[in-house]
This record gives C-alpha cells, sequence and structure tokens, in this order.
C-alpha cells in the first residue's frame, strides 16, 4: 500500500500546497485519476464506489483533489487553445491582466498581438493566451496601464498557484474543469461552510475550488434532470402560450404572488428550458396550492407541467467527474446515472459502513446482483488497507481531514466483546413479558400497551440489568399499579396470555421480595453507559447511580472516547441507536457488552450482520495498477475481516435470519408501543367523540417524533440548487430523510397583530367563532356528543339542509381548530340549532367571507414567515436553534425545527387530532 502510495504522491498532486491530506484520502483520490482513465480511454461504462469506515466530509476532500488535478490540466494543457474558443478574430476587444487591449492577431513567433489606445503594440507568449477573456469594457486601456496591471498580477500569488507551483497566477475564466457533488439531502449547507472555513495562504478553500462555479454541490442527482431528454417532441409554444393564459387568469391582491407570476413570465421568454425556470414554477405551484381560491390555479400549473419541454442547458460541458455521497442515489436515478457515463463522465460513489436497518442489510448485495450496476467497480477501506498504512491520530496539527483520519485510526482498532452473564432466575421472568407473541396480543388493548411501556417494561429492564438492590417498595407498588390496570382492562384478551401474565407477575414479586440480585456486581467505571429509567417518578440509574460529574456516557454517546461498556442492551435502543452509533458512526474503538443469555447471541449475530452488510468483494479497473494483492476477492474474507472484530467470553450458536427478522420486529414492536400514549382505535374515537385520524410518522435526529395525518401537509426546510434554503409544505410522499421539518406557531393573535392596519380582520375573526359557538354551546348543555348530533339531524330534516351530521364531521367541528368554517350546508344546519331561519341566509354570506378574508390574511402571514424563516436559514444554518423565534413587523412567530432521519408510513396507526401535527419528545 505504501508504494501505492509513494507512486500516486509522484505522479498526482496530492496536497493543496504545504497543506496535507491523510493517506487514505490521498490513495482514494490517486485510484479516483486512475478511474478516469478507464472511463476516458475504454467503453467502461461503469460507476466506482469508495467504502469508508466513516465518509465524514470524504466526498468533499476527494472532490476539492480531483478538481485541482483537473486545474492543473487546464493551466498547463488548454492554453493554445484559448483564443480559438473564444472565437477571437482581429479588431476584437479583450481582457487581459485587467486590461482592456483590442486583439490584432497571432504573429509567426506564435505571439499574441494586441495594441492600446495610445497606438502602442505588445506582443504577448502564447502561454499566456490562458489569460485572455472577452472585454467587460468598452474603452481601451493605455499600453502603461497595461504594463502596471501586469505587474501587479504577477506580483501576487494565488493559492492555486501556490498549491501548483505555478509561475503565473492562472486565469480563472480559463480553468473549465468542473466538478458536481451530490452531497445527498441536508448536506450541501454543511460541505459549503467547510469549504468556506478551511484557509490555504490567506484564501478560503471555497475560493481555491471556485465554489459554484467549478465545483458546484447539489443535494441530489435531481440536478441533472433532463439530460435525458434531447430529442423532446413537446411544443415550446404550446407550452408557453397554455402556461401564460393560466398565468394571466391568476387574480390576486397579494403583491408577492403578482411578482412571482412576473417573474416566471419573464424568464419563460429567455429561460424556459432551465433548471432555474423549473425551479420557480414549483415554488409557484406550491404556494397556490396553499390557498383554497387558488387551488386550481396551481393544479393546472401542475397538469401542464407534465408537457413541459425539459431542460435544454448542456450541464455535462465539461464536468470532469459527478461524486455521489448517497449511494441511495444509484437506485434512485440509474437511468442519470447510465447517460453520465455515456457522456464518459466518471461518477464516483462514497459509501460507508452505517447500515444499520434490517431492510438494508442487502443493499450491496442486491446492487451488485442487478443487471444495471453488475460491473460496478468498488474498494473497500477495510482494517486490513488501512493497518498498511500506519495510520496516526492527528489533532488538527498535520491533515486536513484529521477528523476522518482519526476514524479511520479508531477503525483499525475496533474491537467489540460480549460478556455474557450465566442464564438467571430472573431470564425466564423478563421472557414471559418480552416476547413479540405476548406484546403482539394487545395491540387492541390500548390501556394495557400504556401500562406495560410506561410502568411494567421500566422495572423489568432496571431490575434485569441491576447489580444492586433496588427498593423493594417501589417496585411492588409498580407491579400492583400495572396489575390493577391490567385486571380492569383486559376483558377479552386471551385467556392464555392472561394467565401467562399472572404467572409473570406472581413470579416478579416474589423475585423482588426475596431480595436477590439478577447480575453479579462489576466494577463500574467512567467508561460505562448510563442511562436513567423513571420509576414512579424516581430516576434509577444503569448501572448504578454514580457522580455524574465523572460520567462521560450519560444517556447519549461521547464520540471522542477510546472506549464504551454496556451494562444490558440500551433501553429504548431502537430509535435512539446508541450501539449503532457507537459501532458505525463514531467508531469507538473497544466496545464491551454484558448481556444476559436471552439477549446476547442474538445481539452478537445482529451487529455481526450489520458490519457484513457494509462489505463486498472488491473490482478496480486495469489503469488501477499495484493494488490488486490487497482486494478482498470472496466472502470468506469478509467473514474474516468481521471475526476479527468480535469476541466472545463463551462460544456462541451462529443464529439464523428468521431469528434475526424475529428480534427486529419485536424491537419495532417496543417502538410502535412508544406511541401507545397517543394512539386510538377509530371505534373508540367514533364512541366518544374524539376527532381521530390516521398517521404516518416521522423521526427526528433528536429522538422526536410526529404523527402525520394522511393528506395533511408540512412545512419543511429544503435546500436548492441555488444553495438557498427553500420552505415548502408537502405530503409525506415527497418527504426525503434529510429534509428539515419546522413546527410554526402562527396563532390567530398574531394573524390579527399582523394586519391590524387592515381594520376589520378582528371582526373577520370574531364572525368566524360564531358557528363553533354554537356547536360548543350545544355540546355543553348535554355533555355528550351524540346529544350534539341528534340536535344537527334533527335541525337538518327540520329544514331539509342537506347537511351531514355525521359522528367524523361534528368531532372534526368541535376539536379541529385550523377548520375555519365547514361547507354552507352544515354552517346552515349547525346555525339553525340557535338562529332564526330568516337570519341564517345573512349569517352564513357574512361568514363565507371572513373565511376567505383570513384565508388570505393566514395565506400571506405563512409566505411571509416560511420567507423570513428561508432567508434566515441560509445565512445562518448551523447556528439556528431547534426552539426559535422569527420576528415579523412586530409580531413573534415561534417555531421548531429538526432533521427527518426516518419516514414511517402507516395505514394502521390511529391519532387523536390534538396530538398530530407536533414534535413529540419522551
Amino acid at each position: 500500500m505504501k508504494d501505492f502510495l509513494n507512486n500516486s504522491i509522484r505522479r498526482y498532486h496530492l496536497k493543496l500546497g504545504k497543506y496535507e491530506f491523510s493517506p487514505v484520502v490521498q490513495l482514494s483520490t490517486s485510484i479516483s485519476l486512475d478511474y478516469f482513465e478507464a472511463v476516458k480511454n475504454s467503453d467502461t461504462s461503469s460507476p466506482l464506489i469508495l467504502t469508508f469506515p466513516s465518509k465524514h466530509n470524504a466526498a468533499l476532500w476527494l472532490s476539492s483533489l480531483l478538481l485541482i488535478n483537473k486545474f492543473f490540466y487546464d493551466c498547463v494543457s488548454k492554453s493554445d487553445n484559448r483564443i480559438k474558443k473564444l472565437g477571437l478574430k482581429a479588431g476584437d476587444k479583450i481582457d487581459i491582466f485587467s486590461s482592456t487591449a483590442i486583439f490584432k492577431g497571432i504573429n509567426p513567433n506564435d505571439e499574441l498581438v494586441i495594441s492600446f489606445s495610445d497606438g502602442a503594440s505588445a506582443y504577448i507568449d502564447i502561454q499566456n493566451a490562458q489569460f485572455v477573456n472577452s472585454a467587460r469594457k468598452n474603452m481601451v486601456n493605455k499600453f502603461a496601464h497595461f504594463v502596471k496591471k501586469k505587474r501587479s498580477f504577477l506580483r501576487q500569488r494565488k493559492a492555486i498557484t501556490q498549491i501548483l507551483n505555478l509561475h503565473l497566477n492562472p486565469n480563472l475564466d480559463a480553468l473549465e474543469s468542473k466538478i458536481i457533488l451530490i452531497s445527498g439531502r441536508g448536506k450541501v449547507g454543511s460541505f459549503r461552510r467547510t469549504l468556506k472555513d478551511t484557509e490555504l495562504y490567506d484564501e478560503s478553500l471555497a475560493d481555491t475550488v471556485l465554489l459554484d462555479k467549478n465545483l458546484i454541490i447539489s443535494p441530489d442527482l435531481s440536478y441533472f434532470d433532463g439530460i435525458q431528454d434531447k430529442s423532446v417532441s413537446t411544443n415550446e409554444s404550446f407550452f408557453t402560450s397554455a402556461m401564460t393564459s393560466i398565468l394571466n387568469s391568476i387574480q390576486s391582491d397579494d403583491s408577492d404572488l403578482r411578482k412571482d407570476i412576473e417573474y416566471l413570465l419573464t424568464i419563460a421568454e429567455t429561460e424556459l428550458r432551465t433548471r432555474v425556470f423549473v425551479e420557480a414554477l414549483t415554488k409557484l405551484i406550491n404556494d397556490l396550492s396553499e390557498e383554497d381560491d387558488l387551488l386550481v390555479f396551481g393544479n393546472k400549473l401542475k397538469g401542464l407541467f407534465s408537457h413541459y419541454p425539459g431542460i435544454e442547458e448542456n450541464i455535462l460541458e465539461s464536468v470532469d467527474a459527478v461524486i455521489i455521497n448517497e449511494i441511495q442515489q444509484l437506485n434512485e436515478y440509474p437511468e442519470t446515472i447510465g447517460t453520465i457515463l455515456t457522456n464518459k463522465i466518471p461518477v464516483i460513489i462514497i459509501s460507508d459502513r452505517v447500515i444499520t436497518e434490517f431492510k438494508e442489510f442487502d443493499l450491496y448485495k442486491n446492487l451488485f446482483n442487478s443487471e444495471t450496476y453488475r460491473e460496478c467497480f468498488r474498494f473497500n477501506w477495510d482494517k486490513i488497507k488501512l493497518d498498511l498504512l500506519n495510520l496516526q491520530r492527528d489533532n488538527r496539527e498535520r491533515f486536513i481531514d484529521f477528523h476522518l483520519n482519526n476514524l479511520c485510526v479508531n477503525s483499525i482498532n475496533q474491537e467489540v466483546k460480549i460478556i455474557e452473564f450465566e442464564s438467571g432466575e430472573f431470564d425466564s421472568i423478563y421472557q414471559i413479558f418480552e416476547s413479540k407473541d405476548l406484546l403482539g396480543q394487545l395491540n387492541d388493548f390500548e390501556l394495557l400497551q400504556k401500562a406495560y411501556y410506561q410502568i411494567l417494561r421500566p422495572i423489568l429492564y432496571v431490575v434485569k440489568n441491576s447489580s444492586q438492590r433496588i427498593d423493594t417498595t417501589e417496585i411492588i407498588e409498580s407491579l400492583n399499579a400495572f396489575e390493577k390496570i391490567f385486571k380492569e382492562s383486559s376483558a377479552g384478551l386471551n385467556e392464555a396470555i392472561k394467565e401467562r401474565i399472572f404467572e409473570g407477575l406472581s413470579g416478579f414479586k416474589k423475585y423482588v421480595l426475596t431480595g436477590k440480585e439478577p447480575k453479579p456486581h462489576k466494577e463500574v467505571d467512567d467508561s460505562y453507559f448510563f442511562q436513567n429509567i423513571l420509576i414512579n417518578d424516581h430516576k434509577c440509574t444503569i448501572p448504578e447511580e454514580r457522580d455524574e460529574s465523572l460520567v462521560r456516557h450519560y444517556n447519549d454517546i461521547d464520540e471522542s472516547e477510546e472506549s464504551i461498556t454496556f451494562f444490558g442492551y440500551p433501553y429504548r435502543d431502537y430509535y435512539f441507536k446508541f450501539l449503532a452509533r457507537s459501532c458505525f458512526n463514531f467508531i469507538i474503538p473497544k466496545l464491551k457488552l454484558y448481556l444476559n443469555e436471552c439477549e446476547s447471541s442474538v445481539t452478537k449475530n445482529f451487529l455481526i450482520s450489520k458490519f457484513k452488510a457494509g462489505y463486498f468483494v472488491e473490482s478496480l479497473p486495469n489503469t488501477v495498477e499495484g493494488l490488486e494483492s490487497y482486494l478482498i476477492t470472496s466472502q470468506e474474507e469478509v467473514d474474516d475481516l468481521i471475526a476479527d472484530i468480535f469476541s466472545s467470553d463463551k462460544e456462541i450458536i451462529q443464529g439464523n435470519d428468521e431469528e434475526m427478522i424475529e428480534f427486529d420486529n419485536f424491537e419495532k414492536l417496543l417502538n410502535d408501543i412508544r406511541y401507545s400514549e397517543f394512539k386510538t382505535s377509530n371505534s373508540n374515537g367514533e364512541s366518544d367523540g374524539a376527532y381521530i385520524l390516521k398517521c404516518d410518522v416521522l423521526h427526528f435526529n433528536d429522538g422526536g417524533y410526529l404523527f402525520m395525518p394522511h393528506k395533511r401537509r408540512i412545512l419543511l426546510l429544503r435546500e436548492s440548487q441555488t444553495h438557498e434554503m427553500k420552505s415548502e409544505y408537502a405530503l409525506v410522499d415527497n418527504i426525503s430523510i434529510g429534509d428539515i421539518a419546522v413546527d410554526l406557531n402562527v396563532s390567530r393573535r398574531s394573524i390579527s397583530d399582523y394586519l391590524e392596519d387592515s381594520g376589520a380582520i378582528r371582526n373577520d375573526l370574531d364572525k368566524l367563532d360564531v358557528w363553533r359557538n354554537v356547536l360548543i354551546s350545544e355540546f355543553e348543555k348535554y355533555q355528550d356528543i351524540h346529544r350534539l348530533m341528534d340536535s344537527l339531524s334533527q335541525a337538518n330534516d327540520d329544514f331539509d339542509i342537506g347537511g351531514s351530521p355525521e359522528i367524523y364531521n361534528v368531532a372534526r367541528w368541535l376539536h379541529d381548530d385550523s377548520l375555519l368554517s365547514p361547507n354552507e350546508e352544515n354552517l346552515r344546519m349547525i346555525l339553525s340549532i340557535h338562529y332564526n331561519q330568516e337570519d341564517i341566509p345573512q349569517l352564513v354570506d357574512e361568514i363565507v367571507r371572513s373565511r376567505r378574508i383570513i384565508i388570505k390574511a393566514k395565506n400571506k402571514l405563512n409566505r411571509t414567515v416560511k420567507e423570513r424563516l428561508s432567508k434566515l436559514m441560509t445565512d445562518s444554518y448551523s447556528e439556528l436553534e431547534n426552539e426559535f423565534t422569527v420576528a415579523i413587523n412586530g409580531i413573534n412567530v415561534a417555531g421548531r425545527k429538526a432533521e427527518i432521519v426516518g419516514i414511517e408510513k402507516r395505514n394502521d396507526l390511529s391519532v387523536e387530532y390534538h396530538s398530530t401535527m407536533k414534535f413529540i419528545y419522551d
């Protein structure tokens, strides 16, 4: 490996002048440049996958180094083509060394001949043609000005000049090479900040690699949308004409909306087939879709968009490579990747071994078995290859990529040891309750599920993992509380399951009262992972209570530590991912788990399967010479690599896939019980009048979650192609991992205060309360939603209104605060309970009018908040707290944000309305 590295250093620029990269990034760059040759000079159309232990900014560093090497080619080899490329002819004005001159031609001595306003001429070496640009000014300078500017230009050495060891500063406009970095959703801002914060020779790396001009960062491969559509038959004039007709028919007094429409009409003339136009049209469609009275125009534009003639920008021109930081893009955009490779543009995918979900265990296996990627080139940075490089830890003293380097060092030293406790009396008690068979039976018993999750499971975990006696009184009190709920709420439960629960409770009480300890005492030190478990509002710490000032891993993982020890399988690991983060994200070198017999085997097998899922048999193109003997050539070698990571104090029988699937399903079931405080059944909701909605679930990076009703939209912040944070409301089908969910508290008072100068806004808000006050008054009279339904049905029949007094509608009218008013038939029906029939038509007209005014007011405020928030996130992405306040025209709108890390689509999860569309934390 060292020989290959030394040879690579001689062939390529693998440093940024005096600033160094780790050997891992240097070698990865060399492999990539050798792969470039295979794509350029052969018929290969395969991407290259480079897998790191952790890909911490690896894609960014690789892109920067690749671009620097391409800049060298631009500077040295392309100068003589500059004049031809610019299409210059005698008499044209040019810029050279920040001076404007007249191009006269190239003389027989291969010199550029230029003249100035004072009649003087100059003869320039052909190599300096790289500094020629088309003139930006009309006024031609004098010769003395040219001499002064040339001297100044040559004296100031830019960072790229020193990195490439050039005699002259290059003409940045002549640097044509381009790298497209697909960062993955949610990573654009982070990559851009890293480039701007990294300084070389008093210049940010962002300026050195010419960010946004030569290094273009996009969240996903939609950047290339339209490159397959070179022969689009759609008539451009038809699309433009139809769009113009729709836009001109939109009547709105919203000045911001009018500006957006005028902007779209303007760029349609010159930029119709560009990404800028597509982004502007998409934004307008989203804004129109948020307003009831304009929704029809949003739908018309959405339908017309299917006839869009496609993007015609030559976005592949001068692209030297596409670097993809998210392997899932291979499956999302196979045709796009195929087209890029067909154009002889290398595609490199940066991946890592953070594969934690069971559904992803076969990611590489399925990928390389597919027809599309069967011949894909691939290379693992495994611990054997890394060890051969003699890597050393670095504290920003030597390497720009010191964090990535140190994670690779951790990977070399990584050991996972499982110590199994002998089977004890409590194991059998524990397994009575912690089984999918038993818990699966509780799906239709919400009170029992809640009691299990909130009362029984915490004490089960504490007793199982305690190495000291727990307060007997508190344990017995909790068991009695659970038993009471069980007796009151288990009618209809399978008798065998009921008998099993009673048996478990009896054994549990007896075990606790005898005062036995389930585990032998272990000397606990700072490397242990400490967890707080609440029992009757009393905090129990597992392992035993310690001085918190000495504890590093306290309900979280400290990524800077060398070791961590888990005392029992972590509580609620399924959604906090303590083990996965320790093994794969932070790569803690020494990991130790003390586990009961009932959990040790499946835990080891599950972790081994996760490790194996990140490795694959390797293949490199013939242009990469010198690494053949280091490649993994069989699955047996992968098994040996993984075996070198794991050890155990006793032989653990290898489990099968079915056992691990069962374990994963059980963990999912435990996660589902997490919702027990909120979820309910439709039948119960209908019987008591609660407003129940079927929901999906969004999971956040900080452990929180949100119940999202079907067909409901949520405000998202997304990075656009122009590197700004754009806000939009989206359905669950249009949400992606990495998007940022936002919860804004735009209250009725905020709407009123924001539009106070309109005068009548408060009266309109009060008018919308009229119909709901009627409902609430009638409901409070009986305290029974069914009596309220009877009143509505009576009014509906007496006056032949045609309303819909079903319980689902009545529950929504009572409880949905976001509903401004029902439709006109239902509005008349509700008002008929209290008002005379002759007064109702005018009341309905007034309420409908007020509803329109408030919708416009709320939409205007929402758009203002969205735009302000987008700008705030663009300007200060990392500094914006999870809880924030946006100040707009004298009012404060409170909000929360969180990154989406999981999307759980459900058809079986019903939640009461007031628990939806808000961030929930345990």
